[in-house]
């Protein structure tokens, strides 16, 4: 048996020309979803004009291609999720699938598990397998840290990650993506406007204290604990006031805390 999966798919930017894009974790999910067989159906919440849109419809695996592509039509700034319910509530897929995040925007990752306990399908992230032996039961392989894989049995109908690392290479065919349809969807749900994200530079991380390697553990812990001669100072019952600001002189020396 084969399952009827729905592949939620959004757009990235190229890094060098900044232009609209598949995103590339979504669009191996679309390869996957093409590689498991049975139904496979696409959908977009944003702009329908927008160029980006045609890069899936020219992804094969395994031989396959999407025909359309159904975008749901959400401006810019709204809310995507109330049209996304609305849109897989009606169809009701034995399977969903998407990317870890999106490239553009705030890129959480939290998309997938706000629709999953929307709809009540159970969540699997990061996964690289997934077969259907029986009605009702889907058999998966999940990613884990450090190249490992872990054997997953869950019930339908499913919301899952796809793992990009680990996932099939799309092929891009250029008339299959001009030959490809694009079915612009209007939702009858309120898509309500959302807050910008706030984007600020990127905070220094700390610096590590260096700490001796090499020798007897009783060495390294002698060489983090003793202090060199010339270096530092030993107070003995100092006031909490000189204490604290021996400390913060020692973080500053150290690039720990910012110089007033």
């Amino acid at each position: 048996m084969k399952p009827d999966i729905t592949v939620l798919c959004s757009l990235g930017r190229h890094p060098a020309s900044d232009r609209p894009r598949a995103a590339v974790a979504d669009a191996r999910a679309l390869a996957f979803a093409l590689g498991v067989g049975g139904e496979v159906r696409a959908v977009h919440a944003g702009n329908p004009e927008s160029p980006g849109l045609r890069d899936y419809l020219g992804q094969t695996a395994a031989r396959r291609s999407l025909d359309a592509l159904d975008v749901i039509e959400v401006p810019a700034g709204r809310d995507i999720r109330p049209a996304l319910i609305e849109y897989l509530s009606q169809r009701s897929p034995d399977v969903i699938l998407a990317g870890v995040r999106a490239e553009d925007g705030e890129g959480s990752g939290s998309l997938p598990y706000d629709l999953a306990a929307a709809l009540g399908y159970a969540m699997v992230p990061t996964i690289d397998a997934l077969s259907m032996p029986g009605a009702g039961r889907v058999e998966l392989q999940q990613v884990l840290p450090r190249g490992r894989r872990r054997a997953l049995d869950a019930g339908l109908p499913l919301l899952a990650t796809i793992d990009a690392g680990s996932a099939t290479r799309p092929v891009f065919a250029e008339a299959r993506a001009r030959r490809g349809q694009i079915r612009t969807i209007t939702p009858s749900v309120l898509c309500p406007e959302i807050d910008p994200p706030e984007i600020r530079p990127a905070r220094a991380r700390p610096k590590r204290i260096a700490v001796a390697r090499g020798g007897s553990a009783a060495d390294r812990l002698r060489a983090a604990s003793e202090t060199q001669a010339g270096q530092g100072q030993l107070m003995i019952d100092p006031d909490a006031e000189d204490a604290a600001r021996a400390i913060a002189d020692y973080l500053r020396a150290e690039g720990l805390l910012r110089q007033r």
